[in-house]
């Protein structure tokens, strides 16, 4: 499998020593072992991750949750979705 993950609009807020990032995603994914019509999918959609930050200052990710808005193309591309469509 092929793919190529664009994520834009990173909005941060930092509270303390946490912080919250909401970003939009566009997922493109290709199957080569697919014929062509049926070797792709792509979904859109919004991240939301939560972070923490250590004692030594890094920044941690605690919490993802994902949001998808667009479907668009063959489900059977991806695995995780095989079982849903």
């Amino acid at each position: 499998m092929l793919t190529l993950h664009v994520s834009t609009n990173h909005e941060v807020t930092i509270h303390h020593n946490t912080a919250k990032c909401q970003s939009a995603y566009q997922i493109y994914r290709i199957d080569p072992s697919r014929q062509a019509g049926e070797n792709r999918l792509d979904t859109a959609g919004n991240y939301f991750h939560s972070l923490i930050q250590t004692t030594d200052g890094h920044w941690l990710i605690d919490g993802i949750k994902q949001t998808v808005v667009i479907v668009s193309g063959n489900p059977q591309v991806h695995g995780a979705l095989r079982a849903t469509y």
